[in-house]
């Protein structure tokens, strides 16, 4: 199974996403709203709807669930995928080296943890209290929003740097 999808695994990765994307359309399509286009989130006057008039209108907006609910198992299976495949090869070819590649999991699991331990809510602003309360975002919520973000920057920043000092590295090489 491995060597197939070595080999095969993109040409059948691109073709369930085209035959899906075909369905998807298919069915969006046949129930598309009138008026879901450019200016759909402009009310008659041409001006941004506001959160009230945003939820009465897509309210009646239910021709994408299924395209939505198709990408959410997807992707949950890619994810679930991904991490169950690299713990196999992580536990059958265990070294030294494979060690080497848990230093940056556990550097941003550390991170969020300190994050999500840290936050206050009470440290939010006026504007982030009153989308979380249109949200009905709960403190705990928030809590794994801010410690998500906060680590997605961080790693964001750690590669960028990582890239730096690799190239800087070669440039001497």
């Amino acid at each position: 199974m491995y060597k197939f999808l070595s080999k095969n695994g993109l040409t059948v990765a691109a073709v369930i996403g085209g035959i899906l994307s075909v369905a998807f359309l298919a069915i969006a399509s046949s129930s598309v709203p009138e008026g879901l286009g450019p200016d759909f989130l402009k009310d008659s006057s041409g001006k941004p709807m506001g959160i009230t008039e945003l939820e009465t209108t897509l309210d009646g907006v239910t021709s994408f669930d299924v395209g939505f609910y198709v990408t959410y198992v997807f992707l949950g299976l890619a994810v679930a995928a991904a991490v169950l495949l690299s713990l196999w090869y992580f536990a059958t070819n265990f070294s030294l080296k494979s060690l080497k590649t848990l230093i940056p999991i556990i550097v941003l699991a550390v991170v969020f943890f300190v994050v999500f331990s840290s936050y206050g809510v009470d440290a939010d602003s006026y504007s982030v209290k009153k989308v979380a309360k249109i949200f009905e975002v709960s403190d705990g919520d928030s809590k794994i929003i801010s410690g998500g973000i906060t680590t997605a920057i961080f790693a964001l920043f750690a590669t960028v740097g990582s890239i730096a000092v690799t190239e800087v590295i070669n440039l001497f090489k």
